[in-house]
């Protein structure tokens, strides 16, 4: 008989999958509801947070070296404007 682990890591993350919806502003805000969320499952959090990421977007494989330069600007217009 088969016996699962049970000392896993269960993480949640939101999804926004703004392409569904027509005409709405793609800026993210406080305010802002998800459309969904995926779930990742691993032996420790940082093993079910790239799961979850990946999950996110296809196109994604989680946490990577950021390919924007350091500058604090640039970052912040990054993340008003995804």
């Amino acid at each position: 008989c088969f016996e699962p682990a049970l000392d896993y890591c269960v993480v949640k993350v939101p999804r926004w999958d703004l392409a569904k919806f027509e005409g709405v502003n793609r800026r993210l805000g406080s305010a802002m509801k998800s459309v969904g969320e995926v779930m990742g499952i691993g032996r420790t959090f940082e093993e079910g947070l790239q799961k979850a990421l990946r999950m996110v977007d296809e196109s994604n494989a989680g946490f990577e070296p950021t390919k924007f330069a350091a500058d604090k600007d640039a970052i912040v217009h990054e993340l008003q404007n995804p």
